[in-house]
């Protein structure tokens, strides 16, 4: 074997592990992303059955709090029982303390 065919075959071998690992690499970033997802819908269901929710909360992303840190949120209104609550927010916080206080019985 002529050593320009060896280096050739070396060549296309590391082009194929870079695009093998370019495609593993965005696999596992999209793997992850659709782990947090199921992970804030699972969460958002949680607050519906406990809270038992009616209608449906506005979005849940971006600058709206999120699932999780809504399930915190609740978690610790259930856990101290206030019988009010000064909320300075007006979206999805708010709804969630006011379902929190009612279903206390606030």
């Amino acid at each position: 074997m002529s050593w320009s065919l060896f280096l050739l075959l070396i060549g296309l071998t590391a082009i194929i592990l870079f695009f093998q690992w370019e495609v593993f690499r965005h696999l596992r970033a999209y793997h992850q992303r659709l782990e947090r997802e199921q992970t804030q819908a699972s969460q958002e269901l949680k607050l519906y059955q406990v809270l038992n929710i009616q209608r449906p909360l506005p979005p849940m992303r971006g600058w709206a709090i999120s699932p999780d840190i809504g399930w915190i949120y609740v978690s610790e209104i259930f856990k101290r029982q206030p019988k009010i609550i000064l909320e300075c927010g007006s979206g999805v916080s708010t709804l969630l303390a006011a379902y929190s206080l009612q279903r206390l019985g606030g």
